[in-house]
């Protein structure tokens, strides 16, 4: 995969005219009328600015003299002035991680980050975690794809949407679908990742934007002024504010790993995608391994999203382990490894 220079872009809006200022880089801004003006002026300005300084042997910013300015508020959390982090929640997606200082970001919000240890007011080198930002990217645009494949095949519409630090659950809005369909789902969703789709940001003014029809997702009412819409091929359009690969090929594999019905007549879907996918099959992959070099033992399969699951297991596995009887399970609670 290739590796992305991040430089956070802050966006203000100040009487009518959209004004965008690069963090990174002294004298790099420019502004807009519209919101969909100042982000291509913008993308041209980093691009010349990145053209004369590679051309002129300048190194480009890194993470390591990256500054942001801290206020303290209340214990471990701050106020950040022009905040480059992104916020938890925003878009449906987690937020930002990373270090100021020594102290990691613990939670993201607009304009403030609490940390996991106290600080002084001030100056402070920050970096922010982009394998983390790849992940997200990997599994919101999965994400859409899958949401888009259920609608235009199958009639199913997303009724919610929860990306969690271990999976992303979509919930349908139907119950009991068929294996079939969702084996279905599953292999349009890779077959798109193969196809390598330009994933593109397209950007409306609001009057433009609720002319669209059948769009999958309706644009909520509270949205004001321009609108942001992400754009895979011919497969979905979507108005979305989190992040998203550039092309569909980078989120490389997408499984489905559980489903169940839900109240509202609904069915909640759990999946991975890239390397949350790849992991998974290789824990499974040990599991199967160690199966095969043990005579006695007991296995347990669980989920640690599943708290009625592990209360069962508890007693189970505290049963095995007082008789001697080796177990195996695939889990990640740590209060059940620590039977």
């Amino acid at each position: 995969m290739k590796s992305r220079l991040l430089y956070p872009c802050i966006v203000k809006k100040e009487d009518g005219i959209f004004y965008a200022n690069f963090l990174d880089f002294e004298g790099c801004f420019t502004d807009g009328e519209t919101l969909e003006e100042v982000v291509i002026n913008a993308k041209d300005v980093l691009s010349g600015t990145l053209f004369t300084m590679a051309k002129h042997n300048i190194p480009f910013p890194s993470s390591e003299n990256k500054k942001i300015n801290l206020k303290k508020i209340s214990d471990m959390t701050y106020e950040v002035l022009n905040s480059p982090f992104y916020v938890d929640g925003k878009g449906g997606q987690l937020g930002d991680r990373g270090t100021i200082a020594e102290a990691n970001i613990v939670e993201v919000k607009e304009n403030i980050v609490i940390l996991d240890r106290n600080l002084d007011d001030g100056e402070y080198t920050y970096s922010i975690d982009e394998k983390r930002q790849e992940d997200i990217r990997q599994q919101h645009t999965a994400q859409h794809i899958f949401s888009a494949e259920a609608y235009n095949n199958f009639g199913l519409n997303t009724v919610g949407f929860r990306m969690a630090e271990e999976y992303t659950t979509v919930d349908l809005d139907q119950k009991d679908i068929s294996k079939e369909v969702i084996e279905k789902l599953e292999e349009l969703v890779n077959k798109d990742i193969k196809a390598d789709i330009l994933v593109e940001e397209e950007i409306y003014s609001n009057e433009e934007a609720h002319k669209f029809e059948n769009l999958r997702k309706a644009i909520k009412e509270k949205i004001k002024g321009d609108v942001r819409f992400i754009k895979i091929g011919d497969v979905d359009i979507c108005a979305c504010a989190g992040f998203h690969v550039s092309r569909t090929s980078e989120i490389e594999i997408f499984k489905i790993i559980n489903h169940e019905n839900i109240k509202g007549n609904y069915t909640r879907f759990y999946f991975l995608a890239g390397d949350r996918a790849k992991n998974d099959y290789n824990k499974k992959h040990d599991i199967i391994k160690k199966l095969n070099s043990k005579e006695t033992f007991a296995v347990f399969f669980g989920a640690n999203w599943c708290p009625w699951c592990r209360a069962e297991l508890l007693p189970l596995l505290k049963a095995c382990k007082d008789s001697n009887i080796d177990t195996l399970y695939y889990v990640e609670s740590s209060d059940i490894r620590n039977v």
